[in-house]
């Protein structure tokens, strides 16, 4: 029998116990992008380097008072890239952390804390995301109670069938590995039963 943190290790995709996300998805401004198959709204300052340490948009105290204290939710250690993408035509399925080479350290960071690709599920169906297995589409259950899901960022194939106006908080952060291994068991507590496996 697996320990918790054994079994933990091997998860796919999960829900997560967390507070729903505090804005609706109308509220934000995405830019379109020809290269990818989202629009998206950044959170987080920019930077030349594409994963290094960030903050949030200071801009958006104002007009978002509680994302700051939402997002310390989430168990990073540092913010590297928060923004919100509105899906514009399906998404082709792909892993996450798709540069390691330009941060070798934050991927061992997160390959050695997986899954910790955490995202929020802020508008669309609870039914379009699916994780590849065998070449075959397998769709997780998203139970109504939460909007938060991780997955596997480093290794897990997925994509999203067509949802147009699908809105997703995507979180890629630094890793703190016991606030993570504590979020995650509290979580599979919770909603173990909608946890999906690695193969």
């Amino acid at each position: 029998m697996p320990n918790l943190n054994d079994l933990i290790h091997e998860i796919d995709w999960m829900p997560i116990d967390m507070p729903r996300f505090p804005y609706p998805a109308d509220l934000f401004n995405p830019k379109f992008d020809h290269s990818h198959s989202w629009k998206f709204d950044r959170l987080t300052t920019k930077s030349d380097q594409r994963y290094a340490p960030t903050s949030l948009d200071p801009e958006l105290h104002d007009r978002f008072p509680l994302l700051e204290s939402w997002l310390r939710h989430l168990p990073y250690s540092s913010l590297r890239y928060v923004k919100i993408n509105f899906q514009r035509e399906p998404v082709r399925p792909h892993r996450d952390f798709s540069k390691p080479d330009l941060d070798p350290e934050l991927y061992t960071n997160n390959l050695s804390n997986e899954p910790c690709g955490y995202r929020v599920l802020i508008r669309g169906q609870r039914n379009k995301l699916y994780i590849i297995r065998d070449g075959e589409k397998i769709y997780p259950t998203m139970p109504d109670d939460t909007d938060v899901y991780v997955l596997r960022q480093t290794d897990t194939l997925h994509g999203v069938d067509d949802d147009p106006g699908r809105a997703v908080l995507y979180a890629h952060i630094e890793i703190d590995p016991d606030l993570n291994r504590a979020l995650l068991a509290r979580s599979h507590r919770k909603y173990g039963q909608f946890a999906l496996f690695r193969a």
